[in-house]
C-alpha cells in the first residue's frame, strides 16, 4: 500500500511562514464540484464536518484544539501560517469527505455507485477467497478529489503541499480498511471463507492521521530550491 505522510511548509527554514491560502470552508466544498455531481454535495458537507469533529477529538487536550475557525480561511484579507495543524486539517477533512462518500455509496444512497466486486472469485489466501460486497473506496476517492482538490487553484508550492496533504487523508482511508469474512462449509466447519474489505471506524482513521501528524516532515523552501527533510522542531506557530 502506498504511504504518505503529512508535509508542512517552511520558508528560509522558519516555521509558520505566512502565505496566501485557498479558501477552505464547508460551503466552498459545495461550490467546487461539477454541477453533474451536486447529488453528492450533502455527503461532501457531512464528510467535511465529520473530519473537523474528529480533529477536535484528536486535539481535545492540546494547546491548539482545532477551533471552529480552522476550516474558515479566507483569501480576501487574511493570511494563514503553514503549520502541522493546517496540514492535519487538510488531511482529516479530505479523509472525512472520502469516507462519507464511500459509506453512503455502500448504503445505496447513490444510483451511480455500488459495491466493489472487482476481486470477487479470486483467491485471497489460504482458506479464503474474495467475495461479498467491498466498500467502493475508488468511487469515494474519485468524487472527493473533484470537490476537495478543486479548492486549490494556485500553482505555487503551498498549493502542492495542500494537495499532498489531501492525498495523505485519502490514503489513510485506504490504509485502515479492514477485511471481514464469512464462513462456509458443512455444519459450520468454516472450511473456506469469503472475505471483503470494509471501512474502519472513522476514529481509527483519525488516530492514524494523528500519528502521521506527530511524524510530519517539513518542506524547506530556499528561493527556487526545495528539499524535504525530517522535522526535529516541526511544531509551527499558530
Amino acid at each position: 500500500m502506498k504511504r504518505s505522510t503529512l508535509l508542512i511548509l517552511s520558508v528560509a527554514g522558519v516555521y509558520g511562514a505566512v502565505l496566501h491560502a485557498a479558501a477552505w470552508s464547508v460551503n466552498n466544498f459545495l461550490m467546487t464540484g461539477p454541477k453533474a455531481y451536486l447529488t453528492y454535495s450533502s455527503s461532501v458537507a457531512a464528510g467535511a464536518h465529520s473530519g473537523m469533529e474528529e480533529c477536535k477529538f484528536q486535539f481535545g487536550w492540546e494547546r491548539w484544539n482545532c477551533p471552529e475557525s480552522a476550516l474558515q480561511l479566507s483569501t480576501h484579507n487574511r493570511l494563514r501560517s503553514a503549520t502541522r495543524e493546517t496540514s492535519f486539517v487538510h488531511a482529516i477533512s479530505s479523509a472525512g469527505v472520502m469516507y462519507t462518500l464511500t459509506r453512503n455509496c455502500s448504503m445505496g444512497d447513490f444510483e451511480s455507485c455500488g459495491c466493489d466486486d472487482s476481486r470477487n472469485g479470486r483467491a485471497g489466501g489460504r482458506g479464503w477467497v474474495w467475495g461479498g460486497c467491498s466498500d467502493n473506496v475508488d468511487f469515494g476517492e474519485r468524487i472527493s478529489k473533484l470537490f476537495v482538490d478543486a479548492l486549490e487553484t494556485g500553482h505555487d508550492t503551498r498549493a502542492l503541499i495542500n494537495l499532498h496533504n489531501n492525498e495523505a487523508g485519502r490514503l489513510a482511508v485506504k490504509s485502515t480498511m479492514q477485511r471481514a469474512c464469512k464462513c462456509h462449509g458443512v455444519s459450520g466447519s468454516c472450511s473456506i471463507q469469503t472475505c471483503w474489505l470494509q471501512l474502519a471506524e472513522f476514529r481509527e482513521i483519525g488516530n492514524y492521521l494523528k500519528l502521521k501528524y506527530d511524524q510530519a516532515h517539513k518542506l524547506e523552501m530556499d528561493k527556487r530550491r526545495a528539499r524535504a527533510g525530517n522535522s526535529a522542531d516541526s511544531r509551527g506557530a499558530t
